[in-house]
């Protein structure tokens, strides 16, 4: 009798534990607040005043696969750089002034000043939510906008995207939104022909992180809690002159930077610009890789440092078309 019932003690007494073991494992998954269940760190647009020189020199001297684009709704044209895990960048020229300066005038006065990175953009799993959240913590936000798209030779419409973006941004000029892809993904599945070719010669995985230009970096990292997102500590970067917060956003990170006063080469940025995303970092398979074919022009060397990330390669803007690209080695499992 007393063996059965410890053994019914001990049935029991597991069965808790697993249960506790299943809640623990739900809170881990819990969706972010302002993400839900999105990747986070999606994409980064690029602002480019010749989009087939653009894309060459990504293609032939940094070694990225450059898939074509299309028009955009706001009088530019686009294409691609697509990682394996769908985060990519994106190349942007503006190919009719007029109706750009109408319907996105900020891209208009950044491109005015210089090409370079002017937004950062983060995948959520629902626009709604997100809105509702971020408004519920008194931030202003317009209300989703979706966007369709039709292809040439496809029957089914696509289903496009919604957007979030703010109405008044809790950070300087407008460098950060949002973006709902689903049943956009579900539409490429039955689609293969429209999915993007993920292989670089350079090794590229995936965009790492996006690195924000702050002028206020505390003011930065308050506006980010407020949007939800853990703020790390402030630390130095040599290389920018720059003061630093990580910010983690889903799979990548946007990394505040704020330049220190008389430091070089980064304080310029926001002098030019009223904000933007300075520089990026790509997670690449193979730091030698990506060091042999990689490229660049006499006079700007291929900078060897160890960052955040680790060991890592760096670019400079005034090869990039205007901002800092840094290759980051995958972590050893």
């Amino acid at each position: 009798m007393w063996f059965r019932t410890g053994r019914l003690f001990v049935w029991c007494l597991i069965l808790r534990l697993a249960a506790g073991w299943l809640v623990a494992g739900d809170l881990r998954k819990s969706p972010h607040p302002v993400l839900g269940t999105g990747r986070g760190l999606d994409h980064v647009g690029i602002l480019v005043t010749n989009l087939d020189e653009a894309g060459a020199l990504f293609s032939k001297r940094l070694g990225f696969t450059v898939d074509a684009g299309g028009k955009l709704p706001f009088g530019a044209e686009n294409a691609t750089i697509d990682f394996a895990d769908e985060s990519f960048l994106e190349l942007i020229a503006i190919t009719d002034r007029s109706v750009a300066q109408q319907r996105k005038p900020g891209l208009v006065r950044y491109l005015d000043q210089g090409e370079g990175g002017a937004f950062v953009v983060l995948d959520v799993s629902s626009a709604r939510k997100s809105y509702d959240f971020l408004t519920s913590r008194g931030l202003r936000l317009m209300p989703p906008g979706h966007v369709s798209m039709t292809y040439p030779g496809v029957a089914e419409p696509a289903p496009g995207w919604t957007s979030l973006f703010f109405e008044v941004h809790p950070l300087r000029g407008d460098p950060l939104f949002f973006i709902e892809y689903d049943p956009w993904r579900e539409f490429q599945e039955r689609h293969p022909e429209f999915k993007p070719d993920t292989r670089h010669a350079n090794g590229a995985l995936r965009l790492r992180a996006a690195w924000m230009a702050v002028d206020r970096l505390e003011d930065a990292g308050k506006a980010c809690r407020k949007m939800g997102f853990t703020v790390g500590r402030r630390r130095y970067l040599e290389f920018l002159g720059a003061h630093a917060r990580r910010v983690t956003t889903g799979a990548g990170e946007v990394l505040l930077v704020s330049p220190v006063p008389g430091r070089d080469p980064y304080p310029d940025f926001l002098g030019r610009h009223e904000g933007g995303i300075v520089g990026v970092t790509i997670e690449v398979r193979d730091l030698r890789v990506a060091e042999a074919v990689i490229q660049v022009p006499p006079g700007f060397p291929l900078c060897r440092d160890h960052g955040i990330w680790g060991r890592s390669l760096l670019l400079e803007p005034a090869v990039t078309h205007g901002l800092w690209i840094e290759f980051v080695e995958q972590p050893r499992r």
